[in-house]
C-alpha cells in the first residue's frame, strides 16, 4: 500500500510492477529482473530482485531509480524500519538482514514482518518450520516450531498476535506474544488448500487468509479461532492487504 492509496504489485515473471489505483486504473512499470518483495518508507519503493540479487529503489514521485542495494542470494520479502533501514529475508542464503546486520535465519525464509512498535522482526523457515523473532540488533528473542511449511508471518496492530500461514498443512497458526517473547499460547485453525496471504483488519479481531490453490479467502474470528465466512476471489489468491476506509 502506497501513501497515496494506490497499491504496488510485483509481476515477477514479466519484470514489471503494476501500480493500481482505487478506481481500478493501472500503471505498468517495466523494471526488468525478477521483482518480488515490496516495501515503502513513504518516499521510496523498495523491490527485491531475485535475479540480481539486489534491492531496487524507486522514487515514488516519478519512478526514477536509484542505485540498487546488494543482497544475499534469493531476496524475498522485506520491510522498512522507522529509522530508514530495511529488513530483508534472503531465502536461498537462509539469512535475515536487519539494517546493516546480517544474521542466520531459519531454513528458506520467504517472509518477514515488522512489529507495529518496530521493536521486533518475525520470519519463518519454509523448510524447517521455525518461526524466529529477532530484536533489531539481531538478537534472537524466540524460536517457535510451527511446522507445515510456513510461508507468511504477520503481526496484528497491537503487536501481541502473530499469524503464520502453514502452506503444507492447510492451516494458520496464531501465536500470542508477550513483551519478552512468546507466552506459549499457540492456536491453529484449518482453512484447507494452500494458505498464503494474511491480513488483519484494523481492530485485529478478524484475520483474512488467502488460498493459492482455490482462490478462496477465509475470514477468521481471532478470539474464538473460528472461520466466520469464505468467499471466492478467483484463481490463485496470494498476498493480500486490507485497504483503509
Amino acid at each position: 500500500l502506497l501513501p497515496d492509496g494506490r497499491v504496488a504489485v510485483s509481476i515477477e515473471q514479466s519484470g514489471q510492477l503494476a501500480i493500481v489505483g482505487r478506481q481500478g486504473d493501472i500503471e505498468l512499470l517495466d523494471i526488468g529482473g525478477l521483482p518480488h518483495g515490496l516495501a515503502t518508507d513513504g518516499e521510496l519503493l523498495f523491490v527485491t530482485d531475485r535475479s540480481a540479487p539486489a534491492v531496487r529503489r524507486l522514487r515514488l514521485q516519478d519512478w526514477s531509480e536509484l542505485p540498487a542495494l546488494s543482497a544475499d542470494l534469493g531476496p524475498h520479502a522485506l520491510a522498512a524500519t522507522p529509522s530508514g533501514g530495511l529488513v530483508v529475508a534472503n531465502a536461498n542464503a537462509a539469512t535475515i538482514r536487519i539494517g546493516e546486520i546480517t544474521v542466520s535465519g531459519p531454513a528458506l525464509p520467504e517472509t518477514v514482518a515488522m512489529s507495529p512498535d518496530a521493536g521486533r522482526v518475525a520470519t519463518a523457515g519454509a523448510s524447517d518450520g521455525l518461526v524466529v523473532l529477532f530484536q533489531l540488533d539481531g538478537t534472537v528473542a524466540d524460536r517457535i516450531l510451527v511446522g507445515g511449511r510456513p510461508v507468511r508471518v504477520l503481526f496484528d496492530a497491537s503487536g501481541r498476535q502473530l499469524a503464520v500461514a502453514r502452506s503444507a498443512a492447510g492451516s494458520v497458526a496464531l501465536i500470542r506474544l508477550s513483551d519478552g517473547g512468546v507466552d506459549h499460547d499457540l492456536r491453529t485453525i484449518h482453512v484447507g488448500g494452500v494458505p498464503d496471504g494474511l491480513a488483519f483488519d484494523a481492530s485485529g479481531s478478524l484475520l483474512f487468509v488467502s488460498d493459492l490453490s482455490t482462490g478462496m479467502v477465509s475470514v477468521i474470528d481471532v478470539s474464538s479461532v473460528r472461520t466466520l465466512s469464505r468467499f471466492d476471489i478467483g484463481e490463485s489468491a496470494g498476498a493480500i492487504i486490507v485497504l483503509p476506509g
